[in-house]
């Protein structure tokens, strides 16, 4: 994203207003290495819809430290984001984050031209069915992150530690027949080491 602006128009260890004024005033590249295409791919082509999703890091409640858009780290993101946007004059802006970004903030980056409309949604909204792949972590009734903790997991319902194999077949990997036919596939060899 910011490599929209060419470098050099403004610090990371600005404030978020000097940023601000700064990037308002850098000119926006026109085209930008690809590599899918292996070329320079045109950046400024006009769309009708335009769906996001900038890093949330800073809007996040699991983040202790956080500072949301002026005193976090990914402020400048949003900063160009909203430039290109306001440039291209994009009739329709969706922008997927956390329920903690402060909208109103986002709206004032955006400028005078947009409206926002708030809409606070959950997966089973799209059609996900918590209950086929719910997992509980001891009694807080949240479902576990697997890849960043080295915690053991309880099957409620066997009251049996979790494999890796079953933690694979919890985020839908077709390791056993059952799950692959329903998904169209092969199954995926798994070794598990208990």
């Amino acid at each position: 994203m910011l490599q929209t602006i060419p470098t050099g128009y403004f610090r990371e260890e600005d404030d978020f207003n000097t940023r601000r004024k700064c990037i308002d005033n850098a000119p926006l590249n026109t085209s930008q290495f690809c590599t899918t295409h292996g070329g320079y791919c045109p950046l400024l082509r006009e769309v009708d819809v335009d769906m996001s999703g900038l890093p949330c890091e800073d809007n996040s409640r699991a983040n202790f430290k956080r500072k949301f858009l002026q005193g976090g780290k990914f402020g400048s993101c949003y900063l160009v984001w909203a430039k290109q946007h306001r440039h291209m004059r994009t009739p329709l802006l969706i922008l997927e984050n956390t329920p903690d970004i402060k909208a109103n903030e986002i709206l004032e980056l955006l400028g005078g031209e947009y409206r926002m409309l708030q809409l606070f949604v959950e997966p089973w909204h799209a059609g996900d069915r918590v209950e086929y792949s719910l997992t509980w972590s001891a009694h807080s009734g949240r479902i576990p992150t697997f890849r960043k903790t080295s915690a053991k997991f309880v099957h409620r319902q066997s009251m049996k530690l979790l494999t890796g194999q079953d933690k694979l077949g919890a985020l839908a990997w077709p390791v056993t027949k059952s799950v692959a036919s329903n998904l169209g596939t092969t199954v995926m060899p798994s070794i598990d080491p208990q």
